[in-house]
C-alpha cells in the first residue's frame, strides 16, 4: 500500500479521458438523485390527514437517523480531522481560525433567519408562522445549493485525479448525502 489513490499506474489500462468524463457524469447524477430518495422512502401520508398514534413514527425515525448522521459527521469526523490537520501543519492560530469559521457560519444563518423573520409585516400570527416556515425553507435551499455545488466540484476534481479516487469520493459523498436529504 505504498501507492496513493491518484497514482496513474494504479489503473493504467483504462483510457483516461473517457473514464474521467463518464465517472464525473455518473457520480454527479448519483449524488443528484439522493435528493429524490426520501420521496421514495417516506410514505405520502406522513404529516397528512391520518391522526393515529403511530402515523408519524416512520418520519421520527428517519429524522433521528438524519440528525444523528449529520451531527456524527461534523463532530466525530470533519472537525477533528480539520483540527488534526492544523496541529500537524503547525500553523499559528489555525485552531482559532477554524473555530471562528464554524461559529461565523452558524451565526450568519441564525442572524439571516431572524432578520428575514422580523421583516415579515404580517400581523396575523397563524399566517406569520406559515410565512416564517417558508423563510427557513429558502435558507435550507440556499445552504443545500452551496453544498451540492461543493459536492459537484469534489466529484469532478477527484475523477480528474484518478478513477479510483473519483469512485471513493462519490461513495463518501453518497454516504454523507443520504442522511442529509432525509433531514431536509
Amino acid at each position: 500500500m505504498e501507492y496513493t489513490l491518484s497514482d496513474p499506474e494504479v489503473i493504467s489500462s483504462l483510457p483516461t479521458d473517457w473514464t474521467q468524463w463518464a465517472g464525473a457524469i455518473v457520480g454527479a447524477i448519483l449524488v443528484g438523485l439522493t435528493g429524490v430518495l426520501p420521496l421514495w422512502v417516506v410514505p405520502a401520508k406522513v404529516g397528512g390527514t391520518t391522526s393515529g398514534p403511530g402515523s408519524d413514527d416512520n418520519l421520527k425515525y428517519l429524522l433521528a437517523f438524519a440528525v444523528g448522521g449529520l451531527l456524527g459527521d461534523v463532530f466525530l469526523h470533519l472537525l477533528p480531522e480539520t483540527y488534526q490537520h492544523m496541529i500537524d501543519s503547525g500553523e499559528e492560530g489555525g485552531l482559532g481560525r477554524i473555530g471562528i469559521a464554524v461559529l461565523t457560519g452558524i451565526l450568519t444563518f441564525l442572524v439571516l433567519e431572524k432578520l428575514l423573520e422580523m421583516s415579515n409585516p404580517e400581523t396575523n400570527e397563524e399566517v406569520r408562522d406559515k410565512e416564517n416556515k417558508k423563510i427557513v425553507g429558502y435558507l435550507n435551499l440556499f445552504a443545500n445549493c452551496t453544498d451540492n455545488l461543493l459536492h459537484g466540484l469534489a466529484v469532478g476534481t477527484s475523477f480528474l485525479s484518478s478513477f479510483r479516487l473519483g469512485v471513493t469520493t462519490t461513495a463518501a459523498i453518497l454516504l454523507h448525502e443520504i442522511p442529509h436529504e432525509f433531514g431536509d
